[in-house]
């Protein structure tokens, strides 16, 4: 079949070289202190935008440069498309041309005439041995925060066998990185179990989930309440949503209570297929099967059930697995007032959210991805995982439908061809219900979702106005029995710094620029205090002989656990303004999560979590102290 022809200027070296290229991405998002400023239009920039790598010197014109790092700065997507426009207009006016290399490759050179136009772009059938490497291939828009590639990852036990990703599988377009109280996870020991009771050899992304999903802490108790997951269709959510649910309820002995899985959805057929194919396992294995229309249940010898109910149905009910599928079509109040409030009082309870894209979205699925998107290192306890294309990317790329794919095969490859061709030429599919064939495509099989940037809806500030000038005194002594250090994905570096005196504890933040600058002020603090230092910065080198340990805190638990602090007395700041301009900046959420209040994402933390830090690190044993030494993130 023949397609739109690919532009000249997107066939050159650059765009032949997608590990390279990517590569190269990531190395410039290490070396950029961020937020930084699109050298184009002057929009301010944060690691988790929409941003492009760009060249100073147009790769057009020098060539030799193109994988110069000293080359390459942080442009905004919009202003690096502008750019290939211009090149490519270059192309066609004659002014570069892109000469045949050997291998079938192309350069672009200064050339003296303009070049014929290439045929038309053919896209054969795709085999899984053919298709484009998907984890190389770079798309717009926020890149993970956690790669299996990476050495730090690759050293967890609990990880490191899915380090290699398959040629059949794609990374994450975006994914939470592992709690920092994870000791491991259950997730290989749900595989066997899964393999050994279903016969069903989990995929790659599926494994993955689950170990995720299952982290747990030294003491074995899960870590994760809540995950947002979205993949596009056909990639094997309900073989995960059934596997899970089975799993979960035969595990009464692991939680010490009976287990009920609850399991809703947009639709009431879609939650009965995936139950009902499980209808012939469980009774394989004694469990007792009720099909009654509308209150299917599988329920174990010891009482544990997995229920499917209507959305409007999942009132009154104790749940420790809660399940919503196609999670687009469902309103936000069948989890805010009915779900969470029956997760509360149960042992290590968690709510799983999943669904592909849809332009007709309720706010529900759009607001838990945006929130767990911007609070990426801030709420640890919601695991996000997201595949899919960014929103820009083209439809009928064969390397696009494989990088937003997290299983990929021939006969996928085969049905996305069948289905871009029908969708150019305007024709529906039967299975479609968006009426415009190229976005029903675009949401279904590459998953992209309406307005994923725009902001959630408003919270309740977390303190109130003016309560934290009650707690400020000036006056510090002169050595600090604590000091904490943290960053905000590299945006400058906040220094806490923890004094006793009177019984209690005197907290303040100063502002260092620089790591340097930060192990600076820690020196120039004396010697004694304890150090503390976020994990991402605690093995650099600046850092030895200060005997450092890593910070392990999320914005989420140090938020509360400061207000908390404060409010039970013993605890003072010196009135600067970087922590109180953080903390007065935080808003909560109306109606609480799983694990109880929850931040709204998008206030910095850094402050935040390293004078929490302090309070921490100043709480020695052989130091006596007000009981809020040990704040934790409860509604205080």
């Amino acid at each position: 079949m023949t397609l739109r022809p690919k532009p000249a200027h997107q066939r050159d070296e650059w765009h032949r070289n997608p590990h390279r290229r990517t590569n190269a991405r990531k190395a410039l998002g290490r070396a950029t202190t961020w937020p930084t400023t699109c050298p184009g239009c002057g929009r301010t920039l944060n690691p988790f935008d929409d941003w492009h790598l760009g060249h100073i010197k147009d790769r057009a014109t020098h060539p030799e440069l193109m994988w110069d790092p000293n080359n390459h700065r942080v442009e905004c997507a919009d202003c690096n498309r502008k750019a290939g426009g211009r090149l490519g207009r270059a192309i066609q006016l004659g002014q570069v041309s892109t000469p045949p290399r050997p291998g079938g490759g192309r350069s672009l050179e200064a050339a003296p005439a303009k070049q014929a136009p290439d045929p038309p772009r053919v896209i054969p059938p795709q085999t899984p041995e053919k298709a484009p490497v998907s984890h190389g291939t770079p798309l717009p828009g926020p890149e993970p925060q956690w790669e299996p590639e990476s050495a730090q990852i690759a050293d967890l036990d609990w990880l490191a066998d899915l380090a290699d990703v398959p040629d059949d599988a794609a990374l994450p377009r975006a994914m939470s990185a592992p709690h920092p109280d994870a000791a491991g996870s259950l997730g290989a020991e749900f595989e066997a179990w899964v393999l050994e009771r279903t016969g069903v050899r989990l995929r790659w992304w599926q494994r993955l989930a689950a170990r995720m999903q299952l982290q747990v802490n030294s003491a074995g108790e899960l870590l994760i309440r809540e995950v947002a997951e979205s993949t596009p269709r056909r990639a094997g959510k309900s073989v995960r949503l059934r596997s899970m649910a089975l799993w979960r309820i035969g595990q009464e002995d692991r939680f010490g209570e009976q287990q009920l899985v609850l399991h809703t959805g947009k639709d009431l057929p879609i939650c009965k297929e995936i139950h009902r194919r499980a209808w012939p396992l469980a009774e394989s294995w004694g469990w007792s099967v009720r099909r009654q229309n509308g209150n299917e249940e599988i329920e174990t010898g010891q009482g544990s059930r997995w229920m499917v109910r209507g959305r409007d149905s999942v009132y009154g009910y104790d749940v420790t697995l809660g399940m919503v599928d196609e999670s687009w079509g469902v309103p936000p109040v069948v989890v805010d007032e009915g779900l969470e409030p029956a997760l509360l009082e149960r042992v290590q309870p968690q709510l799983v959210l999943t669904s592909t894209a849809h332009r007709r979205a309720t706010p529900l699925m759009v607001d838990r991805l945006n929130g767990a998107l911007a609070g990426l290192g801030v709420d640890c306890s919601t695991l996000l995982l997201l595949w899919g294309a960014g929103r820009d990317a083209p439809v009928d790329d064969p390397r696009v439908w494989r990088a937003a794919a997290p299983h990929w095969s021939e006969q996928r490859a085969r049905m996305c061809a069948d289905r871009v061709a029908r969708a150019l030429r305007g024709e529906s599919s039967p299975d479609d219900d968006d009426l415009d064939p190229v976005e029903a495509f675009r949401a279904q099989y590459l998953n992209v979702w309406p307005d994923l940037a725009a902001p959630r809806s408003e919270g309740v500030p977390l303190l109130e106005v003016g309560e934290l000038d009650r707690w400020a005194r000036p006056g510090v002594a002169a050595q600090p029995a604590a000091v904490a250090v943290d960053s905000w994905f590299g945006d400058g570096f906040a220094v806490a710094f923890g004094w006793r005196v009177d019984g209690g504890l005197l907290v303040g933040v100063r502002r260092a620029a620089s790591i340097v600058d930060a192990a600076g002020m820690v020196r120039a603090a004396g010697g004694g205090p304890r150090v503390l230092v976020g994990r991402q910065h605690s093995e650099d080198a600046v850092w030895s002989g200060l005997g450092v340990e890593p910070l392990r805190v999320s914005g989420r638990v140090a938020a509360f656990g400061l207000r908390a602090a404060f409010r039970a007395g013993g605890l003072w700041h010196d009135g600067g303004g970087l922590l109180s301009g953080q903390l007065e900046g935080l808003m909560v959420a109306r109606v609480d999560g799983v694990d109880g209040p929850r931040l709204l994402p998008g206030g910095r933390t850094d402050a935040v979590r390293a004078v929490f830090g302090v309070v921490q690190a100043a709480a020695a044993p052989d130091v006596g102290a007000p009981g809020w030494f040990s704040a934790g993130g409860g509604r205080a």
